[in-house]
């Protein structure tokens, strides 16, 4: 199974100073591109998610792609799973 690890992380130091903001400055002062969708939703409200994101579109009938994504993922890596349409 092929993966590529060649994205890189934000250090840890910048993820601790960024949890000191809320999500909606964050979005404000970022490309557009790179903001969550606002219907996403969290299902805990106490917990706060600070790390990267990555967005997996599923196509039909795909079987390959989460085990790759998993292998990829990284500590403190959020998965978004779009299934295909």
């Amino acid at each position: 199974m092929a993966t590529d690890n060649t994205t890189q992380r934000p250090i840890q130091d910048l993820l601790e100073a960024l949890r000191n903001f809320s999500v909606c400055d964050l979005c404000d002062v970022m490309d557009y591109k790179q903001a969550m969708d606002y219907r996403i939703k969290p299902l805990v409200s106490a917990q706060k998610l600070i790390g990267p994101a990555f967005t997996i579109d599923l196509p039909r009938k795909d079987s390959k792609t989460v085990p790759i994504a998993l292998a990829n993922a990284q500590k403190n890596d959020m998965q978004h799973r779009r299934l295909g349409r």
